[in-house]
């Protein structure tokens, strides 16, 4: 059964800010670079990027109708896996939450946590049309596999083995079969 419906906001539609929009200004350690965010939808911000403190920080600068607002949010970083260059993070302004996306609902831009009555779209399907969906999926990769593996030139064994690819096809049929889609359609 799904959510009973209660009007949510979804991410998805929301104005988003990540790090990774501002990967340039973040490598620039001791510098101040300013820039500016435009959107689809006709949205922009404009930022500044304050990396000469110890504690940097990103400042943002924008107008929601004709109410200007301007506020700092705080970053930070770890190293990286890798062993080369630093992974950075936002502090969330009112959750204080580190995270690579900030959502902007309500005119801040903060952690999705700060929002009570925000989901992703997926959440507001029931569980039924989820699996269907799923069951979709499995079902497009696995034609596309068997279209694939009719190709004129393709080959799935070379010297009497099965090359990678033609694992991988094999896979992704084999799979599409074990999903078994119409007992998922009946269900519905």
């Amino acid at each position: 059964m799904s959510k009973s419906y209660t009007n949510p906001t979804f991410f998805e539609d929301a104005l988003q800010l990540s790090t990774s929009s501002f990967k340039r200004q973040l490598s620039a350690e001791g510098c101040i670079n300013t820039g500016s965010i435009q959107w689809s939808n006709g949205s922009g911000i404009n930022y500044l990027v304050n990396m000469i403190e110890n504690t940097p920080y990103i400042q943002l600068d924008y107008n929601i109708g004709e109410k200007p607002i301007k506020y700092k949010v705080n970053l930070t970083s770890i190293p990286s896996n890798l062993g080369c260059g630093k992974l950075w993070y936002f502090l969330c302004p009112h959750t204080g939450k580190r995270c690579q996306k900030l959502h902007c609902i309500n005119g801040y831009f903060l952690h999705r946590s700060a929002f009570n009555n925000a989901m992703y779209k997926i959440q507001s399907s029931s569980k039924k049309w989820r699996e269907f969906q799923k069951g979709i999926k499995l079902s497009d990769k696995a034609t596309a596999a068997y279209n694939e593996t009719r190709k004129k030139y393709f080959k799935n064994h070379y010297k009497d083995k099965i090359t990678k690819r033609g694992l991988r096809l094999i896979k992704a049929i084999e799979k599409s079969n074990d999903s078994d889609l119409l007992n998922v359609i009946r269900r519905l």
